[in-house]
């Protein structure tokens, strides 16, 4: 019947020629280019308004000029940007399936002489986000790349199929949109964001893609079924049958433990010491093996105390009081069960050596070892009765190894790291006490747990809550503190003032935008105000030339002064630095009116006429009749009328509107928010930056390490190293996009360190910091334990 049989997988060279290869390839390049190009479409309709919305928060004009002129560029090149990714896809991915010299990328041009031109510095910031971008999918579609390698390589006629002579792969796909980018003459700014903008929209659709090109070639007898084999040694018998091995941790319907058994199969030495020869001359497993029952009796008994056992073996009596020594290796190495069947002998060796890691795992607090170290007993019995324990990530008593290795994870505070500990052991012993052949003990102590955990997580999010709070706060005020800057050192810097004006502006005005972005934002009519107010005391003070503009002075001061007043009621400024200023301020005016300042004939004609000068109070007296009118200063009750300009068709300076709108907001948030501003309560200079252990200040290096550091996301557990040898567990929190500061907390919700972005990448670079596995206990030590295995098989 057998010789009847059609084979479900035919060898690719029993029936197909190369062309036939080269043609389902081809078809897949028209599947993915489809694919591909439907996906970018639908991301650059978001491109419009991703930079729209920058333009927005841009802090200045040039910057938001920039998007803005971005945008327009998008709008124009789009059909080009497409056409050129489609293209350069589908010929990179042709030359690959032809075996041509895939098409260089564009990053070098050669000279009329032949020399290479140099790389733009740029070049290196756009690769860094191309490279960002594959590990992502390579990450991401980990399973299908696989497959899809796997398939291809078959159609190839290479089994071990380098990652660049795949015509799918994600570099090559990468590169072909950065092809595209070319089209823009953008700032490399902007390039980044729709680099970034195409790792968001486009990145997440090559696993359908990658899927739909499996699908393909399934459907055309490639490799129908992938199997994630176990590499053997040469000549090695396959474990299962039909050359079938085991699927992997993770693999749909896999068998982990089947796996690993088939590991040691291949690997014998791999495993524990063997058991010699009990006493009567029978080898383990031979016919004195103990039943599973009383196997499991037996470490009922050792999980209970009983010395009997290890005394009649000649083993140390103390051996189950140390929890951090791996107890089911020296219980096997001394014959402590007796003779065993080769299965229980290899679910023993396999217990062992996940211990082995756990104990291991620096990720776990050497306490926390000395806790989950007493379950490997328990945990034993439960593999005996329920090998599921390796495939069910939501088995009670897996669950339950994961959830104690975590919870200590970050945690500091003495009093709650002791409460902790106490509970755990609690936990621990009750099913040391309990356990005998019910999983349910697992399930009630993994409630409790994490019910404890949950009253640990609540204190802890209601002060995490408010650090971010605060620092959300503190990240406003700094980019108020850098946009009233920013306004205030470009009029500073364009122009010549004197130092009454300067310093008014500099040390006053600059505080009062700070309070106005703070208070309404950058786009209400009292931001305006302020700034137009700003605009007019800087011209006011100019030179007055001519009649007209002089005429526009004496018409504007009104509500000059009246916005400048109501401007200093909001920065509560003393009555008498009020009037100090208003003075010298009406010297400035006159100043400005001179005659000196003049053109020269007017200047002739008003020579030998009597020259303004100024009273006591700072107000200028008035000139002859024919002289240009007078400029008035601040006079009393001045800043409670509401002045306007009088009808003046000829003058060219438009009157600011009034700061009534920020009178209405100048209540107890005005004077709050000024406080803060004066005690620095809230500004962000003031955050205490963690010295690196090289020192505080670092070099701005662009690498990997910084790659690394802009992809982290709040949320994300680092443990950093200590100069003596100890580490610490700490929860990135917070990234201030204004500074770059990284706020890092402790499980408790407290801040433990700040840094910058190029401190943080530092301590990458200098194997300070580490991330942290986000994989589960069980699942790190399975992954580590098969992986080891298969390098010795």
């Amino acid at each position: 019947m057998s010789d009847k049989m059609i084979p479900k997988v035919v060898p690719i060279k029993s029936f197909m020629k190369p062309s036939k290869a080269v043609k389902l390839l081809r078809e897949c390049s028209e599947l993915a280019s489809d694919g591909l190009s439907k996906s970018l479409a639908a991301m650059m309709g978001q491109v419009d308004d991703a930079l729209f919305e920058l333009a927005e928060k841009a802090e200045n004009n040039v910057v938001q000029s920039l998007y803005f002129d971005a945008m327009r560029e998008v709008r124009l090149k789009r059909g080009d940007m497409e056409a050129v990714f489609k293209r350069s896809f589908e010929t990179a991915c042709n030359a690959v399936i032809e075996s041509e010299p895939v098409p260089t990328d564009t990053q070098t041009e050669l000279t009329l002489d032949g020399e290479l031109m140099l790389v733009e510095d740029n070049h290196l910031e756009t690769s860094l986000a191309v490279t960002n971008m594959v590990g992502k999918v390579q990450h991401l579609c980990k399973e299908e790349l696989f497959a899809l390698e796997t398939r291809v390589g078959l159609l190839l006629g290479k089994p071990e199929l380098p990652e660049d002579d795949n015509p799918f792969n994600p570099t090559l796909i990468c590169n072909a949109f950065k092809e595209a980018c070319n089209e823009l003459e953008a700032d490399i700014k902007v390039r980044l964001i729709i680099l970034k903008l195409f790792e968001k929209y486009v990145v997440p659709d090559l696993r359908q893609v990658y899927q739909q090109l499996n699908e393909h070639l399934a459907r055309n007898n490639i490799l129908p079924r992938i199997n994630y084999a176990i590499q053997r040694a040469p000549g090695a018998a396959p474990a299962y049958g039909e050359g079938a091995a085991p699927l992997m941790p993770g693999e749909a319907g896999g068998d982990p433990f089947g796996a690993i058994q088939a590991l040691l199969e291949q690997n014998p030495q791999g495993g524990i010491v063997a058991a010699t020869p009990v006493a009567g001359g029978a080898a383990a497993g031979g016919t004195m093996a103990a039943p599973t029952a009383h196997l499991l009796s037996s470490l009922t008994q050792l999980q209970h105390g009983n010395l009997e056992l290890l005394a009649q073996a000649g083993a140390d009596t103390a051996l189950l009081d140390s929890a951090e020594t791996n107890v089911l290796r020296q219980l096997k190495q001394h014959q402590v069960l007796g003779a065993l069947p080769r299965e229980h002998d290899q679910t023993i060796d396999i217990v062992a050596m996940l211990f082995d890691y756990i104990l291991e795992d620096k990720n776990i607090p050497d306490r926390m070892h000395a806790v989950i170290g007493r379950l490997q007993i328990p945990i034993l019995k439960v593999v005996m009765l329920d090998k599921s324990f390796f495939s069910k990530k939501n088995h009670p008593a897996r669950k339950f190894l994961d959830t104690l290795s975590q919870a200590a994870i970050g945690l500091s505070e003495e009093q709650e790291a002791e409460e902790l500990y106490i509970k755990a052991e609690q936990l621990v012993q009750q099913v040391i006490s309990d356990f005998e052949d019910d999983m349910t003990v697992f399930e009630d102590v993994l409630d409790e747990l994490e019910s404890h955990l949950e009253k640990l997580e609540e204190k802890a999010s209601e002060d995490l809550e408010r650090l971010q709070q605060e620092a959300a706060e503190q990240e406003r005020l700094e980019r108020a503190r850098l946009k009233a800057a920013e306004e205030v050192r470009q009029r500073l810097e364009e122009r010549d003032l004197n130092d009454t004006v300067r310093e008014f502006i500099d040390e006053q005005w600059k505080t009062l935008l700070m309070m106005t972005f703070l208070m309404e934002g950058d786009d209400s009519d009292a931001w305006l105000s302020s700034v137009e107010t700003m605009d007019t005391l800087i011209w006011s003070v100019a030179p007055k030339k001519t009649a007209e503009e002089r005429q526009q002075l004496v018409s504007a001061l009104p509500a000059l002064l009246a916005n400048l007043r109501q401007g200093m009621e909001l920065l509560e400024m003393a009555a008498e630095d009020c009037e100090r200023f208003f003075a010298r301020l009406a010297r400035c005016h006159s100043e400005a009116v001179s005659a000196r300042h003049r053109s020269g004939g007017e200047a002739g004609a008003n020579s030998g006429g009597e020259r303004g000068s100024t009273d006591d109070e700072g107000r200028m007296r008035p000139e002859a009749p024919d002289s240009t009118p007078p400029v008035p200063g601040p006079g009393p009750g001045e800043e409670n009328r509401e002045a306007s300009a009088p009808d003046n068709p000829s003058a060219t300076f438009d009157q600011p509107p009034s700061l009534t709108v920020m009178k209405k907001i100048a209540g107890m948030r005005a004077a709050e928010i000024l406080a803060q501003i004066e005690q620095g309560t809230l500004e962000v200079e003031e955050i205490t930056l963690s010295n690196t252990q090289g020192g505080g200040m670092v070099d701005e290096i662009h690498d990997e390490y910084t790659v690394l550091v802009q992809n982290l996301e709040n949320g994300a557990w680092i443990t950093f190293k200590q100069a003596d040898g100890g580490q610490s567990q700490e929860k990135l929190t917070w990234i201030n996009t204004t500074t770059g500061i990284y706020m890092f907390t402790n499980r408790n919700g407290k801040n433990t360190r700040n840094l910058t972005f190029y401190q943080f990448a530092e301590e990458f670079r200098k194997g300070r910091a580490e991330v942290m596995e986000e994989t589960p206990l069980v699942d790190r030590a399975m992954n580590s334990l098969i992986d080891d295995l298969s390098k010795k098989s």
